[in-house]
């Protein structure tokens, strides 16, 4: 069953959309309509293939559709230029992407206050806060677990849990409204992944951010608030969703 959910609330909606990378004639994502609420915890899983990545990239602007609508906090992103959409993207989406895309010749702390220098919004929110964007970074490792020792270290030097921390605490700093993930915890041990998750959940709902989480590893359903499958595009074309149990 599809999930429905009033478009006047969503934080973020899609309607007949369709994409192809270029080069392909037959499209890797077709969605009749999907809708994310503020503060909802949402996870889409599906099978390889079923356009995961592809979605997230749409909602995070970095690709626009062939067709179909892409609206987030009531921004159309299929009106706005590639650069217009790169700067809206650094004010309101934290990305964790699957192998992190941290900065090697940065420390720790300098990976995550970069997402600041991007973002003007970013900056507003800190300095409204009376806070400082390496202040926030320093909470945010704390509450992440990352030991104070390695905050000067290259990232080169961390664990891949230790990375992915960085990663998160980058994506958090700000508080933007939206935490994207794909795929962060395909690495991991099942004890490592369910600890990272509690904290990615914990650290979304503390800053009032909806999260969208993307894996194929269906046994992550219990972090989260809704479920959305993808099917393959050549078996289906409909979302389905459900509340999580």
């Amino acid at each position: 069953m599809v999930k429905k959910t009033d478009l006047d609330q969503a934080l973020i909606q899609l309607k007949q959309v369709s994409f192809a990378w270029p080069g392909l004639k037959e499209p890797v994502l077709v969605l009749d309509q999907l809708e994310v609420l503020p503060g909802e915890r949402l996870f889409i899983y599906g099978p390889s293939g079923c356009g995961k990545s592809s979605l997230l990239s749409l909602l995070a602007g970095v690709v626009k559709p062939d067709q179909g609508q892409v609206t987030v906090l009531g921004q159309a992103l299929t009106n706005l230029s590639s650069a217009a959409r790169d700067h809206f993207r650094a004010d309101h989406v934290g990305f964790v992407f699957q192998q992190f895309n941290l900065l090697p010749y940065l420390s720790v702390l300098e990976n995550v206050t970069l997402a600041c220098d991007f973002s003007p919004a970013r900056r507003n929110y800190l300095k409204q806060n009376k806070l400082t964007a390496l202040d926030e970074a320093k909470r945010l490792l704390t509450r992440l677990n990352l030991p104070e020792s390695l905050w000067q270290a290259s990232v080169t030097q961390l664990s891949i849990g230790q990375q992915q921390r960085v990663a998160v605490a980058r994506a958090l700093i700000g508080s933007p409204p939206i935490i994207i993930a794909d795929e962060p915890t395909s690495a991991l041990d099942r004890n490592s992944r369910d600890q990272f998750l509690d904290l990615l959940t914990t650290e979304a709902e503390a800053s009032g951010a909806s999260l969208i989480f993307v894996s194929h590893d269906e046994q992550l359903q219990s972090h989260f608030s809704r479920i959305v499958y993808l099917p393959e595009i050549n078996q289906a074309t409909a979302v389905y969703s459900t509340d999580s149990l």
